[in-house]
């Protein structure tokens, strides 16, 4: 009890620290800390806190993270981001479709953090419609990881077909309709303050030069994603590549009759750009999540919290749906949720039909809480980008999130 009341004290922490603007990171450490004493760890909670600042994993995600904030802020300041979204203003009209492509096309790429990738993509478009840094917030995050129900290469959705013994196509065809019901219903209400017109270009020159720009400008990006996803090279070394060919990209047509010349401009661009790409916020903000992960995980809370619920006699789709989003919430990684929830509830699953039920609803859950969660790495850093207000994100999100579980939730009856 006591280790669970300490939980909840971090958790308190978090958000008071969050709402007082104190560095996430340093929230993430003290809650560490308090979860490691009230669980009965000890000193070795800083022993853990360290473990999971220096883990090879750590770093090389740290690594990914800093190296995506760099790409960003090369692709801002050489001014390939507005010329990108200039570009796809003139072959696609609408800004609505713009704000879920950016996102989604990042979501290709499954690293931790990739959602920062795509919010300077989203301000720009955010900044033309007049949308709130909460508004640009929870749209860079919805769409970022909608599509993660249904994605194939999805690390999760692997993950829970491979401990529940469920086909992946089946928990595709479960997830399909709260996906699209997701979609619809975040578009009629995260969109609804959006009045923009504009008339398509007839003209076919106009069209062919603006894909030509689009593809110019989209080359450090589309680097990285086909290294990364056809070539399967690791995402730091191929987001080394992509900062390169962005600060050899000559798209601002300047005269360039050699390479010594495009070689001197990418060498001005990197002495002005790496450094200032480099946010020490983010980064103090992802060791205090990681080391916070560690703890929370040794601490052994989750498998007694879900005993507790158990000997409580809830339903089971209620006692999944409680145990998923507190695993999620708690760790701030779905794959770690659904690694420590399913091998709890295998054993109470009923087989068959319902087997399907019970862990996509599981899987749908985990995800939502992982969405939600403020250590979670896409929600802390786009929060930080946008200097946006947690609660604010929040209510943006509640509706498309809300319908998302009711459907879940009905599908899981019909199938149990």
């Amino acid at each position: 009890m006591v280790s669970l009341i300490g939980v909840i004290l971090a958790f308190t922490m978090i958000l008071v620290f969050i709402k007082h603007k104190i560095n996430l990171g340093l929230a993430m450490t003290a809650a560490g800390i308090l979860v490691g004493v009230t669980s009965g760890l000890g000193l070795s909670t800083l022993t853990l806190l360290l473990e999971g600042l220096f883990e090879p994993s750590t770093l090389e995600l740290l690594g990914i993270v800093v190296m995506i904030g760099i790409l960003g802020y090369i692709l801002t300041e050489t001014g390939s981001m507005e010329k990108i979204l200039d570009s796809l203003f003139e072959l696609i009209y609408s800004p609505k479709i713009l704000l879920m492509l950016a996102p989604g096309l990042i979501s290709l790429l499954n690293v931790p953090g990739g959602a920062i990738m795509s919010a300077p993509m989203v301000d720009e478009i955010g900044n033309k419609v007049n949308l709130s840094p909460e508004e640009k917030t929870s749209i860079n995050l919805f769409y970022r990881h909608i599509w993660y129900f249904c994605y194939p290469l999805n690390q999760t959705l692997i993950m829970t077909g491979n401990l529940s013994g469920i086909e992946k196509n089946a928990l595709i065809a479960y997830s399909f309709p709260a996906m699209i019901v997701g979609i619809l219903s975040s578009y009629m209400f995260n969109f609804r303050k959006i009045n923009f017109s504009k008339k398509l270009d007839s003209d076919k020159k106009i069209k062919i030069n603006s894909f030509k720009e689009l593809l110019l400008n989209l080359m450090p990006l589309l680097t990285v994603l086909i290294l990364g996803l056809v070539f399967k090279v690791n995402f730091l070394c191929a987001l080394v590549v992509g900062i390169i060919i962005a600060l050899l990209n000559n798209n601002e047509r300047k005269k360039i009759t050699s390479l010594k010349d495009r070689v001197f401009m990418g060498w001005n661009r990197a002495k002005i750009m790496i450094i200032p790409g480099i946010n020490k916020g983010l980064v103090y903000s992802f060791a205090g999540i990681m080391m916070f992960r560690k703890v929370i995980e040794a601490s052994g809370i989750l498998p007694v919290f879900s005993d507790f619920l158990i000997g409580l006699g809830i339903p089971l789709w209620i006692l999944i749906i409680i145990v998923a989003v507190v695993a999620s919430i708690a760790t701030g990684l779905s794959p770690a949720a659904i690694g420590l929830t399913i091998p709890l509830f295998m054993p109470l699953l009923p087989g068959g039909l319902a087997n399907i039920g019970y862990i996509g609803l599981l899987y749908i859950t985990a995800t939502l809480g992982y969405l939600v969660s403020p250590i979670h790495l896409c929600l802390a850093l786009t929060k930080e980008y946008f200097e946006a207000n947690l609660l604010g994100v929040y209510k943006e999100v509640a509706i498309p999130i809300a319908s998302i579980i009711v459907v879940s939730i009905i599908t899981t009856l019909i199938l149990i």
